[in-house]
């Protein structure tokens, strides 16, 4: 429903037709368009995400879905200004190591309330933006400034609102804003992330953040290279997969049917349970509420046997065998786990109505930079999702130019085919 909002406001909007929109048919303009998109790119919950809850040096604190904000502003951009794949690719690893970077090296935001993939997007969006728009370095300091007054995001709003999505697709439209304003001469404070009282003493705290670091190993490597983002397999929130994985991997391995549960086990640290973090939703009340609950999540997997767009739908929530599979999974707290943060393995058992008992625990879960998708997997999830939107020859051909990206001379002809605007 959000995702089909976002569009009837962008058809109703308007504006001069620069940019394409995905799933609509409908031209608009660049900031519109990198609005729009990426609002879509996030309002499944089925993109990418920065792993955290790593005790290592140069692994973001707080987590996001950094391409859900930056793809959208490389393809807006490349379509307007017919540029390359090389170049968006470029700009696209340019503004997920400015993103990656400075999240690494400040504490938790969430702590404070604020949801960082709109926050850190925001600056992300405008590295990448500004590379594509070859700004010079004075530009470049004030599209920083400027966007840092755009920077926003409360986190209350994530777990089942329809503004989690609005977070990435507003992250988007500022970069490109913010960028094409600097580019014309608009000013911010050139030295926004540092300065007291700016970015980074606002957002977190006077004197909090390693600033120094920030700027270190820029590039060794390339946060793209190691550890890399995280790849959704499930179309829901990544904390819920460490679980998902130990029922899927559970039902497969013993085959194990439905009628044969007794109950599920779910074992979670405090912060897991509760407040914010919570993925304890044993009654969600939607199709997007469900995607924040582990009990929904894997209540499917032992009725179904997997977990996929379709099945976080509102009808699908309200369907009483649902109802009953969610009540089959129960979630315990484990208070030996009570200072952890942001490790989210849930040790899994399954019981059996004849008795016996089966667990598992996943430690790295599918999709992981260190546990990746296969190919034919990452390829599987497009094809599946595409077919929603674009026929088998639009498919085909698309996959033929992202696979040799670099190799693409202009945006445009990979826009006509992933998202072709209506003609007459």
């Amino acid at each position: 429903v959000s995702g089909k909002i976002a569009i009837e406001y962008a058809r109703e909007v308007g504006g001069n037709p620069e940019a394409s929109v995905f799933a609509a048919g409908l031209g608009t303009s660049v900031p519109m368009a990198a609005f729009t998109n990426g609002l879509l790119a996030h309002n499944l919950d089925y993109d990418d995400w920065v792993p955290t809850g790593e005790e290592r040096e140069n692994w973001p604190r707080n987590g996001g879905h950094v391409s859900g904000v930056l793809v959208p502003v490389a393809l807006a951009l490349g379509e307007k200004f017919g540029l390359t794949g090389k170049a968006m690719i470029e700009a696209y690893v340019l503004g997920v190591e400015v993103y990656a970077k400075i999240a690494a090296n400040c504490p938790n935001l969430r702590e404070r309330g604020w949801h960082s993939m709109p926050v850190y997007g925001c600056l992300a969006a405008v590295a990448t933006a500004a590379k594509l728009l070859a700004l010079d370095v004075r530009q470049i300091e004030m599209a920083f400034g400027i966007v840092a007054s755009a920077a926003a995001g409360l986190f209350v709003n994530v777990r089942g609102y329809m503004a989690n999505p609005f977070h990435s697709g507003n992250a988007a439209r500022a970069g490109v804003e913010a960028t094409r304003l600097a580019r014309r001469g608009f000013t911010g404070h050139e030295a926004i992330i540092e300065t007291p009282t700016g970015f980074c003493d606002s957002f977190l705290g006077k004197g909090v953040s390693n600033l120094d670091n920030m700027s270190r190993n820029l590039g060794k490597p390339f946060y793209m290279v190691s550890p890399g983002p995280g790849i959704k397999p499930y179309p829901c929130a990544w904390p819920t997969f460490y679980a998902i994985d130990g029922v899927l991997e559970l039902v497969k391995e013993h085959n194990i049917g439905y009628e044969d549960v007794e109950e599920v086990e779910i074992s979670v640290s405090p912060y897991h349970y509760s407040g914010t973090e919570s993925m304890h939703k044993p009654e969600p009340v939607s199709g997007y509420d469900a995607r924040f609950s582990t009990n929904f999540a894997c209540g499917n997997v032992i009725l179904k046997g997997n977990l996929d767009v379709d099945d976080f739908t509102d009808s699908n929530v309200r369907d009483e065998k649902v109802k009953e599979a969610i009540g089959k999974v129960k979630l315990i707290v484990d208070q030996t786990r009570a200072e952890e943060r942001g490790v989210f393995f849930a040790p899994v058992l399954i019981k059996l109505k004849d008795g016996r008992e089966f667990n598992k625990r996943v430690d790295i879960c599918k999709g992981h930079p260190k546990n990746p998708l296969t190919s034919d997997e990452l390829l599987g999830k497009y094809r599946r999702n595409a077919g929603r939107a674009l026929s088998e020859e639009q498919i085909w051909s698309s996959i033929q130019m992202m696979e040799h990206l670099e190799e693409l001379e202009n945006a445009q002809k990979l826009m006509s085919i992933v998202a072709p605007r209506a003609t007459g």
